[in-house]
């Protein structure tokens, strides 16, 4: 079979992305990270494109204590550590957590919840809090949405 090999330089990349190359792959990475939740999936690509813009990125110290309460983590790098009922779980880069709960069994998409999380090596986090997608549900017409706690119950 004939394999070909692409070359771009930096700056070529640069030119057609933008100069914040490492900010438009990270949103990528979280788009994915979305798509590939039993609830976000369900969402348009215009819809997952506002999500994407209520998601802040943070960075945490090992050790660090994850606040609860968040409606989406995603790991874009280092590694995060919960307790379920049934086990200990870590989750990785690439991997994520919906309302405090971790999906146990991928056939059934049964979830469990995931408590004391926090950060087994030093990480880098999308999360998207209640008020975030409360703003972006807002921003996307569904002013009906009073409060944060709406918004979630919506999305269920």
């Amino acid at each position: 079979s004939k394999c070909e090999c692409l070359c771009v330089s930096v700056n070529e990349l640069k030119e057609v992305l933008g100069n914040d190359i490492g900010a438009m792959l990270e949103r990528n990475f979280i788009l994915l990270g979305l798509k590939k939740s039993p609830l976000f999936s369900q969402f348009s690509s215009t819809q997952l494109s506002e999500v994407v813009k209520a998601v802040v990125i943070k960075d945490y110290p090992n050790n660090a204590k994850i606040e609860d309460g968040l409606r989406f983590v995603i790991v874009i790098d280092g590694k995060i550590s919960g307790q379920t009922k049934e086990s200990p779980v870590t989750l990785e880069r690439g991997q994520s957590y919906e309302e405090g709960s971790v999906i146990s069994n991928a056939k059934t998409q049964e979830k469990s919840e995931l408590r004391e999380v926090k950060v087994a090596q030093k990480a880098r986090l999308g999360v998207l809090t209640k008020e975030g997608l409360a703003s972006a549900l807002k921003e996307l017409g569904l002013s009906a949405i009073g409060s944060a706690e709406e918004a979630s119950d919506y999305t269920r």
